[in-house]
């Protein structure tokens, strides 16, 4: 199945973009950095951008396919925009849902890498002394 950029894709996706650095934010990341959200945001902006492109053609013909390539080729992406409304009307809901579940799973993933387990004995209560206090030798 071919991938196509969408400008509606390639918008989701920007690392400019509030909306994905908000969801990365709602989603369990806020205490993180400014920086290392939009660190986030650009390293999980191409695959949000090959997942919406791959949805939106998936439900597209071929033909469909073929005259929505042949727009954004052009390079026109108003012209482009608009046939994607006409030709899927649900589009930006298909992005929204990407860019949630994206955001979801990237969210899941940093605090998985950054709960870590202790090292053996790390945390561990220490021995009680058992030897009586005042106890003369």
């Amino acid at each position: 199945m071919p991938t196509t950029s969408t400008s509606p894709s390639d918008a989701a996706g920007s690392p400019e973009r509030p909306g994905l650095i908000e969801l990365l934010a709602d989603a369990g990341l806020r205490h993180l950095p400014p920086a290392a959200l939009r660190e986030l945001a650009e390293v999980i902006a191409p695959a949000l951008s090959e997942r919406v492109g791959g949805r939106l053609i998936a439900a597209l013909s071929p033909a469909q396919v073929a005259q929505f390539e042949a727009l954004t080729a052009g390079e026109d992406e108003s012209a482009a925009s608009g046939w994607l409304e006409q030709a899927l009307p649900d589009f930006r809901e298909v992005v929204a849902q990407e860019m949630h579940d994206i955001a979801q799973e990237t969210a899941s993933r940093v605090r998985a890498a950054l709960t870590v387990s202790p090292a053996p004995g790390v945390g561990a209560t220490p021995a009680k002394n058992t030897s009586a206090k005042g106890e003369s030798r």
